[in-house]
């Protein structure tokens, strides 16, 4: 919780990660120090996609010449050849990915 003074706190893993903090009733509570020991069931649509966005991996509108059209409309394979692909998450875990593989079918499924 903020205080008056400082204003609200950022919830980013150098807040979070590794700090004791009250709990009601009594006692204590300290956030595990690594990431793959915190409880996260699933992440919140929105900021999964704003990191897509923050790492330049959301997809992107493609600018198709009309010839490129025709093509993709008779074979969309060839869209392939035309597309870009994203950069490589260079280190991951399994459960990380897990999660994001899980949201991105949500997604793709309630669109």
């Amino acid at each position: 919780m903020a205080s008056q003074d400082s204003g609200p706190v950022l919830l980013t893993p150098g807040t979070v990660v590794g700090k004791t903090e009250p709990v009601i009733g009594g006692g204590t509570q300290t956030w595990p120090r690594d990431p793959e020991d915190v409880p996260i069931a699933m992440w919140d649509s929105g900021t999964f996609v704003m990191e897509l966005i923050n790492l330049h991996m959301s997809p992107k509108k493609l600018q198709l010449t009309e010839s490129q059209q025709k093509t993709v409309n008779d074979n969309p394979e060839a869209l392939l050849a035309v597309a870009q692909q994203p950069p490589c998450i260079k280190v991951g875990t399994y459960r990380g990915t897990q999660l994001a593989i899980t949201k991105m079918y949500e997604l793709v499924e309630s669109k």
